[in-house]
């Protein structure tokens, strides 16, 4: 029995088995794409986040110890509060946040501010 397997061609189930496959390989791509474009975008407004908290902190020490006090600054959904501690040296906090995606993104940076 001398039989051609590939002159007869392929099958209706193996065409859907195929189809099948590929789908599940096309459709666990695209899932990974969303998700690696949710974890940049976060990384991105991270960075701003910090970007921005670095900038306030470094306006504050270039003001003077004698100018430093409370305050709060707000840009959209960023938030930036800051404190001056009491004492020699004190201590200048700055706390950022932003809410992202239904969670809130926070961080604080602190530095001693000496009075001389």
């Amino acid at each position: 029995m001398n039989v051609r397997l590939w002159s007869r061609g392929f099958s209706t189930v193996e065409v859907i088995v195929a189809i099948l496959v590929f789908s599940v390989g096309i459709l666990g791509m695209s899932a990974s794409m969303t998700v690696a474009a949710w974890y940049m975008r976060s990384s991105y407004l991270e960075t701003q986040l910090r970007t921005q908290m670095q900038g306030k902190m470094e306006e504050l020490l270039a003001k003077g110890r004698n100018r430093l006090g409370s305050g709060l600054h707000r840009q959209g959904q960023l938030r930036i509060e800051w404190k001056l501690g009491e004492g020699d040296p004190a201590e200048l906090r700055v706390v950022a946040s932003q809410s992202l995606g239904g969670r809130e993104l926070a961080d604080t940076l602190a530095t001693l501010v000496a009075t001389r």
